[in-house]
């Protein structure tokens, strides 16, 4: 499901819904907190976004709310004569129901590599 003109992209992250993910905060019934986490993948297609060092991520096959996605990595699939190969493309940042910014890998690198 390629469109024209955009390079299709795969999120994998731990949304707030739709998946067996759940988070339980130590209470007066048990001392422990326990994390029972289970990824979730979806695909969407990249767009010019506009806010700055930014990438948008659009028509998203996630049914569900975004929230929980941010911080999650964002890779680019396609096919070679090898095979299947990807590559770490960003992290995405914030979104709404149908999209979602992403920072690209090239300007996390050079934040961290900043004296």
């Amino acid at each position: 499901m390629h469109q024209r003109g955009s390079l299709p992209a795969t999120v994998i992250g731990y949304p707030n819904e739709g998946t067996g993910t759940a988070i339980s905060y130590p209470d007066d019934h048990c001392n422990t907190l326990t994390i029972e986490a289970q990824p979730a993948e979806f695909m969407g297609h990249l767009r010019p976004s506009p806010l700055d060092h930014c990438m948008l991520l659009d028509g998203s096959t996630w049914p569900r709310s975004h929230s929980g996605f941010s911080g999650s990595p964002v890779f680019f699939q396609w096919d070679s004569p090898h095979g299947k190969l990807s590559t770490l493309a960003g992290m995405i940042i914030c979104g709404n129901s149908s999209s979602l910014h992403f920072v690209s890998i090239s300007t996390l690198v050079r934040a961290a590599v900043k004296p």
